[in-house]
């Protein structure tokens, strides 16, 4: 598959004129190359649960095309116009969001470390007490899990926060390949940020604007395999999404799955079983573990790709003020 992404899009960039790009073998190598790493984000989501291992790749994805918009940027000149885009500008406009965005998931990431504190305390607390003897107690405890689970989603203030949802996508109709490399770069960044929100704070719409890719056929199939894996995340989720007080992410519904059965089991007071309660008990903080391991991972790669969009800026700021 990939070999005929590859294959087909060098065709298509040989239709441009040599002058569209200073280095058309390299541009063929960059948009194939992102291609590939949709459609592979594609089948993970197809193949198995939305996991905060799939959030980190699409981070890892964003890092990737950050990197090759920077040296697209870093290539151009300063004061550069292409028909009334200066590249530098869109590169800032896009940076900032970048970073307004990383700072979004490091507050959620916060977020659900504290959670998962707060169910080790819980946990500890339920066992030594095996809430046999002190359901009220018991209920208590779950009901703290409870209300500190539905705190981390569905707070749309979130969304206000950041111009995610606001910022202006570069278009235009240029026939300047340059321009239209911009712009569909911007766009698709876009659209993987509105993927992870979707996954740590709540589902919102997400389209692919057709605008920023029907008139440059060398990104036809490049735009072909966002789409799919924007139905493929949405195909995915349970249920129609209108509940936004729900996690979607696989190992936040793991955990909340065990809360529910400990609640479950508590309410039954003296008739539960005590080897089956304590059971449920250490499966929930086994569940808090992964739950813990997927957020270091996690934010590890947030934290990369905020670095690396810090020293970009700074790059094209020594550029600025050079010329």
């Amino acid at each position: 598959m990939g070999r005929v992404f590859l294959a087909c899009c060098h065709q298509l960039l040989l239709r441009e004129k040599p002058s569209s790009f200073t280095n058309a073998d390299e541009s063929i190598r960059v948009f194939a190359s992102l291609g590939i790493d949709l459609q592979k984000l594609q089948v993970s989501l197809s193949e198995n649960s939305l996991s905060l291992q799939w959030c980190r790749d699409v981070v890892n994805l964003l890092r990737k095309m950050h990197f090759h918009l920077l040296c697209f940027v870093q290539k151009s000149e300063p004061t550069m116009l292409w028909e009334g885009v200066n590249c530098l500008e869109e590169y800032m406009e896009e940076s900032l969001i970048l970073l307004d965005f990383c700072n979004c998931l490091k507050s959620a990431i916060s977020g659900m470390n504290r959670y998962c504190l707060l169910i080790d305390v819980a946990a500890n607390k339920l066992h030594d007490e095996k809430s046999l003897s002190s359901a009220s107690s018991s209920k208590n405890e779950i009901e703290r899990l409870e209300r500190e689970s539905k705190n981390l989603y569905g707070i749309e203030i979130k969304g206000k926060d950041l111009n995610l949802f606001s910022q202006e996508i570069c278009k235009t109709k240029s026939r300047d390949v340059n321009v239209r490399v911009i712009c569909a770069v911007k766009g698709t960044m876009s659209v993987l940020c509105l993927l992870l929100f979707s996954s740590i704070f709540y589902p919102v719409s997400i389209k692919v604007d057709d605008g920023l890719y029907s008139n440059f056929p060398q990104l036809k199939l490049f735009s072909v395999s966002l789409r799919k894996l924007v139905c493929s995340f949405f195909e995915g989720l349970d249920g129609d999404n209108k509940d936004y007080t729900r996690p979607v992410l696989v190992e936040n519904k793991m955990v909340e799955s065990r809360v529910l059965n400990i609640k479950d089991q508590a309410s039954r007071g003296i008739a539960i079983d005590e080897k089956n309660y304590l059971k449920s008990i250490d499966s929930l903080k086994n569940k808090s573990v992964v739950l813990k391991e997927g957020l270091e991972r996690f934010e590890s790669a947030v934290t990369e790709l905020f670095k690396e969009v810090v020293k970009g800026r700074k790059n094209v700021l020594g550029m600025v003020t050079a010329a």
